[in-house]
């Protein structure tokens, strides 16, 4: 049955987030890797439990248990190859079988928090069929009770048992199959605590297992089918779904809750169930999610949304072939701490407080099989590689001391140390870092303390129980480093405020790298190249120049990789051809020699780097290209836009992965995608794009969002296998417009920091600038506001440049415009990874540009911005923003410019520091004078001198033009006209305007008359010129007639052609009489009928049919009986004729014959439709020769002839025949004789 699902929202939570739309359905998302935290003190303490203890490698296998810490152990309900309930003691590693099932038909088990119920059957899908549920009590260690269940419920021999769960009542949930139903084969059936019907309700799917019972609002959790339709298929799926009870009558809802896995490809038994909280838990290998449920605020017939308090990401969750290594969800509810325990993979288990927050983490040996509570302990099952199972008893406690590896350091500014603690408690618990002066001293989640300026700050680690431990920190020194501005050299480009973009971004045209000696390269694609130009690493020498020739017609991008130079261009593809190169990425050396490319053809790419950007890394030899292109046409015509990623292995220039064909984001394919960034951290690849289009999701998974996405995916891994956040939604969406810019994207001390502009509201698209910080796990984020305008401000913030200047300081930089006055400000502030200010924001006599600013080896923060007249190379120091000198020149001509000399204009600003500029020559004053005149056939000479240098130079002066007189000649029909230029001074002369010669005036006269088969002749004479000649006159062919003579079925006809000019005759054939007309009898079938007709010429040649002749036969020829047919000629034919024919009645046959004495019997099959008798013949020979005839009715079927001849053989057949009468006359129509049977008479 096709359901609806019920969408899961978070609701512990959401006050504290902002922008919550994520992968899936979920609203919050957490991915789990080892967070920062305390190390414990104590090692594993996992037991190997005895062999065979636990056996689980079937989808049909059941683990249930029953803890009973009184007795140090728990109860076991396991079916592979022993169906027993076993003790297992926990304090001296033991199993013991109390109860036997191997004998007793096991149906289903199910274990509630004090007992343990099992269904038996016995004869199943008999008339003798019986089933018991039996009530263990582990008090005693017996069955306290077996109940009949046929007595409860009518029992047949269609049905059986399929499981059945206990609430907290008593109450009994039967689940019943009954193949002998059209429909809703299945029931659910409620039965008293004293085995008395209460309610049932029929299903159409199957009920798998039940996961709990909340007494506190009737709800009840099962496992059952539901038919999932994804992508317009169907998937057979295993359903977490809610039934109801109120007042003893159980309902359910046609929605599911979750899908739990797919039937036939990811089983895993017994995937719900009830926490000691009453919170529901549920693991899903469809979304790799486990997530618990506030299930007491759950109204499952009216909420459409779940009330999900966590959902956990289980990163690699149930492998392929290990979905029988775990049972279970593997999450409890901490009574000790009122916390969430869940196994979160990589032999991990962690704690989860309220808030969804991680507080601590527990490494197991192994993987865990299965998690329980076991009073105030967690229990872990583990299980190994080579199937041995491990009981881990886990006391769950806080820690109540903390140890630091310092309690006082000092650093320097810049520098940096790593503080570790541990605790005394048995687990790794997560802790808070804080700093008492951040300006000073900022610490990272993994307690590294980083140096910003001369002071002392406290640094406080501190668990969520308040217990805490404190380091002081001492920073010394400063970094003396000046921020400045130089001048690099001229410019005729101009990039300024080229970072910000209103709608979509754009390939960067300018690049700043540092090389490993400190100096500066600067990379600018320019209209005639690639312009690289080297400088001190101050910026005031310019060591070298070159221009890299641009090998394809757009640019893409610059990257300084660790060995190498790299180039990216591009080039449209307006055919969508596959064989089309769109981009080449180019090698080249440290000092910029070519080495090598590698290029890259069709890609469903129409227009490379179109409406985005393009950014590189590497890592481990592989460079990341990350861009964006325009596709193919889509069905409509259409070319959308969207993300595209190439992976080239740097030693062989070969792509080792792509991304370029159409997806959805759950494959990190983002359309449209305005921006892109790319970083890693080493061990992963991290996207983020500025995604544009309708929130839309599919089977609960989100296709295309409207907002930052970020994608992350392993270095091994495919760049599709990816983990998708969408931490940022944008609430405009109009066209292309999202009424945000994304301006950087940096990662440091487990965060990404991502900056960006966005629109104060709809009405108003002036910007204001914020951050957006997620944990690389991508599960939680966090929104800061660096600007908070409003609608009477008057100010736009432009798209903001981010900087990493160590894994916690970061700089920040804006432009601000104020709308009213046009003048721009820039903006400049340095943050931690949370997003805390470290100095706040300044504001600086700087600009910014599409040139991403870089962190030096000097400490200091550069980039370049130009202006249409000169490049300028800005540096700050990020530690001391202040410290910043602006130069103010005073410019003064040193050396006037003359016609032959450049001149001196030398600027000087007040710190002393000074640069020159050329001035241009100003331009000579010449004086010109004609030394030779020119004339229509010869060139003149003029002469320049300047007036000032003397300098001279002279120019042809072309000849002058002919002076031409027209003539005009008429044209004849001998000769062309024309129009004639002569010059009246030197005859050079010319003809123009052709006319072609006029037709001659002929007239024409006949010499000779043509014949059939004879030309004739015919002369013309020009009667103006004289002009004569002769031509031929084709023969005039023959001109045939045709004379028909029509045949008849008495005469024959003739067909004549030939020529009624000459007679002459090319054809003639004879048409034979149509002399042979029949038509072939009919066999009696009940039905009209036309036999077939032949009819042929009397030189046995076979006529056509509707071309030679037609046949009309007669109505209602139908009986048996004489007809007659009409058969009318038509062609070449004509006339008619009447011909005869009969239609007979159904033969029959001989049953069988006895030999009598000088006599025979025979017996007939009787035949009487249409019939009005018999015949039988009979005959000593088997040609029938002198053969005797006898006659019976119709109604006769058994005839003896005597008077035979004794000890003889005899040959006997039989035919019908009916009396029908035919112009008056009585005729027998006969049938076929039967097949001849023998016999023999006896004397």
């Amino acid at each position: 049955m096709k359901v609806k699902k019920i969408t899961a929202v978070l609701v512990a939570f959401l006050v504290a987030i902002t922008s919550v739309v994520l992968p899936l359905s979920d609203t919050f998302n957490s991915v789990i890797k080892t967070t920062d935290s305390a190390k414990a003190v104590t090692k594993n303490s996992a037991v190997k439990m005895p062999t065979d203890a636990i056996k689980f490698d079937s989808k049909y296998d059941k683990f249930e248990v029953l803890c009973y810490p009184e007795k140090n152990g728990f109860y076991y309900f396991n079916n592979y190859n022993d169906y027993a309930i076993k003790f297992y003691d926990v304090k001296n590693n033991t199993v013991r079988k109390v109860i036997d099932y191997n004998k007793k038909g096991f149906v289903d088990a199910f274990a509630t928090k004090s007992k343990m119920y099992i269904i038996t059957e016995k004869n199943v899908y008999s008339s003798s069929a019986e089933f018991y549920l039996e009530v263990f009590n582990p008090i005693t260690e017996k069955v306290e009770l077996t109940q009949d269940l046929s007595k409860c419920i009518s029992v047949d021999n269609h049905m059986r048992f399929v499981t059945l769960g206990v609430d907290n009542e008593g109450r009994y949930y039967l689940v019943t199959y009954n193949y002998s139903k059209k429909d809703k084969e299945y029931s659910i059936v409620l039965l008293s605590k004293d085995f008395k019907k209460l309610s049932s309700v029929d299903i159409e799917d199957e009920v798998y297992d039940f996961c709990g019972f909340d007494s506190t609002n009737g709800n009840f959790y099962y496992e059952g089918y539901t038919n999932w339709v994804y992508w317009g298929y169907d998937h057979d799926m295993n359903a977490l779904k809610c039934g109801n009870v109120a007042n003893n009558k159980i309902s359910l809802d046609d929605k599911y809750l979750d899908l739990l896995y797919q039937i036939g490809y990811t089983p895993h038994y017994n995937n719900a169930s009830m926490l000691t909280d009453g919170s529901l838990t549920w693991t899903s290998s469809v979304y790799s999610k486990v997530k618990v449920m506030d299930s007491k605020n759950f109204n499952f017939s009216e909420d459409t949304t779940l009330p999900v308090t966590l959902s956990v990401t289980r990163t690699g969750y149930e492998e392929e072939n290990k979905y029988y290594d775990s049972t279970g969800t593997r999450v409890v509810h901490n009574n000790k701490n009122n916390t969430t325990v869940m196994y979160i993979n990589d032999n991990e288990l962690a704690e989860f407080d309220s808030n969804s927050n991680k507080i601590s983490s527990y490494k197991t040996q192994h993987p865990v099989f299965a998690l329980f509570n076991y009073g105030d302990n967690i229990i872990a099952i583990e299980k190994d590689g080579d199937g041995n199972y491990y009981i881990n008893n886990i006391n769950w406690s806080q820690p109540t001391k903390i140890t630091l590896s310092s309690y006082s350091e000092n650093i320097k500014v810049g520098g940096s140390v790593a503080i570790s603690a541990t605790t005394d408690a048995i687990l790794e618990y997560s802790f808070t870092w804080s700093s008492s002066d951040n300006s000073v001293a900022s610490v990272t989640s993994d307690g590294k303390v980083y140096g910003n300026k001369k002071g002392t700050a406290v640094i406080t680690m501190e668990c969520n129980n308040g217990t805490k431990a404190e380091c002081t920190v001492t920073v010394d020194g400063s970094f003396k480093s000046l921020g400045t501005s130089y001048k690099l050299t001229d410019s005729t480009s101009s990039n300024m405020s080229d970072n910000h973009y209103n709608v979509w971004s754009s390939v960067m045209n300018s690049y700043l790298s540092e090389n490993e000696d400190g100096t500066l390269n600067r990379v600018e694609n320019t209209g005639n190249g690639v312009l690289v130009e080297k400088y001190s690493a101050d910026g005031t020498k310019l060591i070298s120049t070159n221009t890299i020739e641009k090998e394809l017609s757009k640019f893409g991008g610059y990257f300084l990789g660790e060995d190498n130079n790299y180039l990216v261009f591009g080039e449209e593809n307006k055919e969508e051809s596959d064989s089309q190169e769109v981009v080449r990425v180019v090698k080249y050396t440290k000092d910029w020699t070519r080495v090598s490319d590698y290029k890259i053809y069709g890609s469903n790419t129409y227009i490379p780097f179109e409406a985005g950007s393009l950014r590189m890394t590497e890592l481990d030899g592989k460079l990341y290209v990350y861009t964006c292109h325009e596709m193919y046409a889509d069905e409509k015509g259409t070319n959308h836009q969207a993300n595209m990623l190439f992976t080239i292995d740097e030693s062989t220039m070969k792509t080792t992965d792509s991304m370029y064909d159409v997806s959805n984001l759950g494959y990190g394919y983002v359309s449209h995608s305005l921006n892109q960034f790319i970083k890693t951290d080493g061990d992963y690849i991290y996207r983020v794009d500025h995604s544009e289009s309708n929130s839309i999701s599919m089977g609960g998974q989100l296709l295309s969002a409207n907002g930052i996405t970020i994608s992350k995916y392993n270095k091994n891994s495919k760049s599709t296998s990816v983990l998708i956040s969408v931490p940022k939604s944008f609430n405009i969406h109009s066209g292309n417009y999202t009424g945000a810019s994304i301006g950087g994207f940096e990662i440091g001390s487990d965060k990404c920091i991502i900056a960006y502009a966005e629109a104060i509201s709809k009405s108003n698209s002036n910007r204001n600038i914020n951050l957006i910080i997620t944990n690389t796990t991508l599960d939680k984020r966090n929104n800061v506001t660096l600007t908070n305008y409003g609608d009477d401000d008057n100010i736009n913030c432009r798209t903001p440049q981010l900087v990493k200047v160590n894994e916690n300081l970061f700089l920040v930089m804006w432009e601000e415009k104020n709308t009213s006055t046009g003048k721009v400000d820039t903006k400049v502030m340095t943050i931690d990874s949370n997003g805390k200010a470290v100095i706040p924001e300044r504001t600086m006599p700087i600009r910014l540009s599409d040139c991403q600013p870089i962190f030096c080896s000097d400490n200091l923060v550069k980039w370049y911005v130009t202006d249409g007249k000169i490049a300028t190379l800005y540096s700050i120091n990020p530690y001391d923003i202040d410290n910043f000198h602006y130069h103010k020149y005073v410019s003064k001509v040193t050396k006037e410019p003359t016609c032959t000399e450049e001149g001196v204009r030398t600027y000087t600003c007040d710190c002393g520091d000074t640069y020159t500029e050329s001035i241009d020559m100003i331009e000579h004053n010449y004086k010109y004078e004609i030394v030779k005149q020119p004339t229509c056939i010869e060139e003149g000479l003029g002469k320049y001198t300047c007036t000032g240098c003397g300098k001279s130079y002279t120019e042809i002066i072309y000849e002058t033009d002919h002076d031409y007189i027209c003539e005009v000649i008429e044209p004849t029909c001998t000769s062309e006209g024309y129009t004639l230029y002569k010059c009246k001074n030197c005859g050079d002369s010319f003809k123009v305007d052709f006319e072609d010669k006029l037709y001659h005036d002929y007239e024409y006269k006949t010499v000779k008359e043509p014949t059939c088969t004879k030309e004739g002749i015919e002369r013309y004479t020009c009667t103006v010129c004289g002009d004569t000649g002769t031509y031929k006159i084709s023969p005039t062919g023959h001109s045939y007639s045709t004379s028909i003579l029509f045949a008849t079925p008495l005469l024959n006809g003739r067909v004549t052609k030939e020529c009624w000019k000459c007679g002459k005759v090319i054809s003639d054939k004879i048409l034979y009489k149509a002399s042979n007309i029949k038509i072939a009898n009919a066999t009696y079938n009940g039905k009209t009928q036309k036999p077939k007709a032949t009819v042929k010429t009397s030189k046995n040649t076979l006529l056509k049919n509707n071309q030679d002749y037609v046949v009309v036969y007669p109505k209602n020829s139908k009986n048996v009986g004489r007809y007659k047919a009409k058969v009318d000629f038509i062609g070449y034919y004509m006339n008619y004729a009447y011909v005869e024919y009969n239609i007979t009645p159904k033969s029959t046959s001989i049953k069988s014959l006895r030999g009598l004495s000088r006599g025979i019997q025979v017996n007939l099959k009787l035949q009487k439709t249409q019939t009005t008798g018999y015949q039988i013949q009979y005959s000593t020979s088997s040609k029938f020769k002198n053969a005797k005839t006898v006659t019976v009715k119709n109604n006769v079927s058994t005839k003896k002839i005597t008077k035979l001849l004794g000890k003889k053989k005899y040959f006997v057949r039989v035919r019908t025949y009916k009396t029908t009468k035919y112009s008056g006359m009585n005729y027998n129509i006969y049938s076929s004789w039967s097949s001849v049977k023998t016999v023999t008479t006896k004397r």
